[in-house]
């Protein structure tokens, strides 16, 4: 009967069990035991430093230390030590616009805006158009016309940011340039151009059934999903170039344009982007250029040298550009078909910066017939 009992298992019955403290403490013994014995062979392989006069890291210190105060005395009594002082002095404490101040100096990075507006003149460069690139294509200039002034009533119509049209209309002359595209597809590149720079400039991308309803139901959501990624296999998903917007901005807080100019420069961009004569230029191009309109215009002051003083164009490049930029705002006034930049600046919300009197419109004639 007590042959068929079970054995204990060695583990649990038939031994006292150790508690767990009693293991942490065996186990911490152990540890100490083993560090020990390494630090003991460490010992072994590792030589001590010979202490040698002048030569410890301590005394190394304190000599460099006297050399440098004996030095600043010696050069504190010379004129070179002093002038070498004040110009560290200037240039630690240089300032740039110092009119400006307060929080509005703080919120407009006054301190960096130099080095950002060159980096960003240095990065158009690598987005340039070529001048009569749609030359030997079935696409013409008139027929781009037509298709930004639809793209500007499109963006008008969503409320879209100004950086969206401005990457809308490289990216559909972009794609243009690449590719000889059919005059029955030209609408749907042109709203699949604006979907493309919707998705990147915007924080909320207007829904693509919005583009199908603008569209008048000519193309389909899978259209516009299917030449999308062809489009941005073209240019190389390269979507970062600088916005027309970004340099007016910059421009108008550096001569601190009124409100009437700057909406006024800004209207004179859309017309440069629009006529094919003028496409080509560089977002800062174009934008010097309609400031110098702008200004003579409404008869605000602006040095043109200072103008041009961080731009490489030149003051004859111009004044060549600017009586091109003056035909073709009074070409876009009387033409009948492209009036979507003309109605989006008459409301009031751009200050109607498109109603042009009498005298102004004379005026631009007399600029272009200069030329």
């Amino acid at each position: 009967m007590w042959n068929n009992r079970p054995r204990a298992k060695a583990m649990n019955i038939g031994r006292p069990m150790r508690s767990s403290s009693f293991r942490s403490q065996e186990n911490r013994a152990n540890i100490i035991e083993d560090k020990n014995v390494a630090q003991k062979s460490a010992d072994k392989l590792i030589y001590p430093v010979k202490q040698t006069r002048g030569l410890g890291l301590g005394g190394h210190q304190k000599n460099e230390e006297r050399k440098t105060s004996a030095t600043v005395d010696q050069s504190m009594n010379s004129g070179s030590a002093a002038e070498l002082l004040q110009y560290n002095e200037k240039a630690f404490h240089h300032v740039y616009h110092p009119e400006i101040n307060g929080p509005e100096r703080e919120l407009s990075c006054v301190d960096y805006s130099d080095d950002v507006f060159t980096y960003l003149q240095a990065i158009e460069k690598k987005f340039s158009i070529n001048e009569g690139y749609l030359n030997g294509k079935s696409t013409t200039g008139k027929m781009r016309a037509i298709l930004v002034d639809w793209i500007v009533q499109v963006h008008h119509r969503l409320s879209l940011l100004p950086e969206t049209l401005s990457l809308a209309i490289y990216v559909l002359d972009a794609y243009l340039t690449a590719k000889d595209v059919p005059k029955t597809s030209l609408q749907l590149t042109a709203l699949t151009s604006v979907f493309i720079a919707a998705k990147y400039e915007e924080m909320y991308t207007p829904d693509i059934r919005e583009f199908e309803v603008i569209g008048d139901g000519q193309f389909s959501k899978r259209d516009i999903l299917s030449l999308e990624p062809r489009m941005l296999m073209v240019l190389e998903c390269c979507l970062y170039r600088p916005a027309h917007i970004t340099f007016l901005r910059f421009h108008s807080s550096r001569f601190c344009l009124p409100e009437e100019v700057h909406k006024r420069a800004q209207f004179f961009i859309e017309i440069c982007m629009q006529y094919y004569q003028l496409c080509h230029l560089a977002p800062s191009h174009m934008v010097l250029i309609a400031i110098s309109l702008a200004t003579a215009m409404d008869g605000y002051e602006v040095d043109m040298d200072e103008l041009l003083k961080h731009s490489d164009l030149k003051k004859t490049q111009m004044e060549n550009w600017r009586a091109h930029l003056a035909y073709a705002i009074s070409a876009n006034h009387e033409h009948t078909r492209l009036k979507g930049i003309s109605t989006k600046y008459a409301s009031s919300r751009y200050l109607r910066s498109s109603d042009l009197s009498i005298e102004k419109r004379q005026w631009l004639e007399k600029q272009f017939e200069r030329a």
